[in-house]
C-alpha cells in the first residue's frame, strides 16, 4: 500500500459504489501491525499495456473506453471525490471488455469530508497532471478531465504532452507550458477527436469542459 491509507481507499471506493471501480472485499491489519486490503481479482491488462501491445488504438475503441471512464468520473465528482491520478496504467480493461478505474489511493474529497491530504501536497503522476495540480492549488473535477485529455493524447500521438530530461524540467513544463494541439503531433487524428482532446487539455481550467457529463 505504500504511504496510502487503506481506510481512505476503502471509504472513497465504497462511497462511490460504482461498478467501474475495483471492489474492496476487506481492509484489516495483520498481527504484526501491517495494514492490508483485499480487492477483487481482475483479469486483463491496463489501457497502456493494451495500446503498447497493439501498437496503438483506433479512435473508436479509445473513445469508447473514455466514455466508460467519464461515467465513473461523473459518479465520483458528484460525491465530491477527485481521483487525481488518471493515466493509462490506472485504467484497466478486463478480459470481457469492461473498464475498471484503479488506484483511488490519493483520491481527495471536497472540504467537509473526513478525508484530507497534507496542505500543499502535490500528488499524482507528473505527465498527466493539470497545471493547477502541479502548483498544489485547490483542484476540482476539471483536473481529472485534464488527465483524461493527457491520456488520450499519449495514446493517439504515441508521446506525452511534454518530454524532459529530468523530473524538475518536466514539472516546469507541465506547470508553465500549454499542450500543443493534438494534430501537431498526430496528423492522422480526426478533427473532431482532436478538438475534444485539446479542450480537455486547456491550460486555463475555465476553458476546459466544465464537468465530466459535458
Amino acid at each position: 500500500l505504500g504511504n496510502a491509507n487503506p481506510k481512505i481507499r476503502r471509504d472513497a471506493v465504497i462511497k462511490l459504489g460504482h461498478p467501474g471501480t475495483v471492489q474492496v472485499l476487506d481492509v484489516d491489519v495483520t498481527e504484526e501491525g501491517a495494514p492490508f486490503m483485499v480487492m477483487e481479482f481482475l483479469d486483463g491488462e491496463s489501457l497502456g499495456q493494451r495500446a503498447f501491445r497493439l501498437g496503438g488504438l483506433d479512435e473508436h475503441e479509445l473513445f469508447g473506453y473514455a466514455d466508460k471512464l467519464l461515467e465513473v468520473l461523473i459518479a465520483a465528482h458528484a460525491q465530491g471525490i477527485i481521483h487525481r491520478d488518471i493515466k493509462p496504467d490506472n485504467l484497466f480493461i478486463t478480459s470481457d471488455g469492461r473498464l475498471k478505474v484503479l488506484d483511488f489511493g490519493i483520491a481527495r474529497m471536497r472540504e467537509g469530508s473526513n478525508v484530507h491530504t497534507r496542505t500543499g501536497a502535490m500528488l499524482g503522476t507528473t505527465s498527466y497532471m493539470a497545471p493547477e495540480q502541479i502548483h498544489a492549488k485547490p483542484i476540482d473535477g476539471r483536473a481529472d478531465l485534464y488527465a483524461l485529455g493527457a491520456t488520450l493524447y499519449r495514446i493517439l500521438a504515441k508521446k506525452k504532452i511534454h518530454e524532459a530530461d529530468s523530473d524538475a524540467e518536466l514539472l516546469m513544463k507541465m506547470g508553465s507550458t500549454p499542450a500543443s494541439p493534438l494534430r501537431f503531433a498526430a496528423q492522422h487524428v480526426t478533427l473532431g477527436a482532436a478538438r475534444v482532446v485539446d479542450r480537455a487539455l486547456a491550460f486555463d481550467r475555465d476553458q476546459r469542459y466544465p464537468d465530466a457529463a459535458t
